[in-house]
């Protein structure tokens, strides 16, 4: 499928050969201003730390009421399961966001170039000695590039030293909660 933004696209419109089946391909073509506008500063702005924090709202708004609307456990049990699935949510979305917004500064720091696409004098030390057909929007698609690179590869750490305790904690404060709940109701665990 193409997708095309009549005067005011950010997309290549050369389609991509797949076989014999490109001709036959579908395309939406958008004629409004206002969705290029909002495609061209979503492609800008929107790099893998808030892709992450989307992904956790999304968590966040769903998956609990799969948890608490599991009619083949006990009421107790579901209430533990939607605690911690709660906990994974907030403490993986906010360690994972904070690491890659932190690697996506990082690679904005380290990729400077000049107005040629050559290496900067300074800062540069992530950046290629020459970025071939330099532009702006080019600079700021390598710099999200290497930021979630670098967000991705710190991850493999911090899920084990970061995120996995402060799971475990969050869970162990919300189950204690249901519990002190079920305590004075006068049910047993």
């Amino acid at each position: 499928m193409t997708i095309s933004i009549n005067n005011h696209s950010l997309i290549n419109s050369k389609n991509a050969a797949f076989g014999n089946a490109a001709g036959g391909a579908a395309c939406i073509n958008i004629n409004s201003k206002s969705a290029a506008n909002l495609l061209k500063w979503s492609h800008e702005n929107i790099a893998s730390h808030y892709q992450r924090l989307i992904l956790g709202a999304t968590a966040l708004s769903s998956q609990p009421f799969i948890d608490l609307n599991n009619k083949k456990v006990d009421e107790r049990t579901r209430q533990i399961s939607c605690a911690k699935t709660i906990a994974k949510i907030i403490s993986g979305t906010s360690v994972g966001f904070a690491v890659r917004w932190a690697c996506t500064k990082i690679a904005k720091t380290y990729t400077c170039v000049d107005a040629n696409g050559r290496k900067a004098a300074s800062n540069s030390f992530l950046s290629p000695s020459v970025m071939k057909s330099f532009s702006k929007d080019r600079h700021i698609q390598y710099i999200n590039s290497v930021g979630a690179i670098l967000g991705i590869m710190t991850c493999l750490f911090t899920n084990f030293l970061i995120d996995a305790p402060l799971t475990r904690y969050l869970t162990n404060k919300f189950s204690d909660k249901i519990d002190e709940k079920y305590k004075a109701k006068g049910v047993k665990k």
